[in-house]
């Protein structure tokens, strides 16, 4: 991926959201979501992106037939 888009939530709606149906404990949480808008992934806590393991979770992600883990 060469670029993502940014998204704002400035009231905490969206953690709020997930918070109430057990999907996000605290702060930080990262959720990796597909295009049809479904949840792939969540990470609680901070995450390591430029690491491989992220770099083999998003690969896998996009394409899955294609990763190699």
């Amino acid at each position: 991926m060469t670029r993502l888009g940014y998204f704002s939530d400035p009231k905490a709606k969206v953690f709020q959201d997930l918070k109430a149906i057990g999907r996000a404990l605290g702060m930080p949480t990262s959720v990796l979501v597909d295009p049809q808008g479904c949840e792939i992934a969540t990470i609680a806590g901070p995450a390591e992106w430029a690491s491989e393991d992220a770099l083999k979770l998003i690969r896998g992600a996009v394409s899955p037939a294609a990763a190699k883990f």
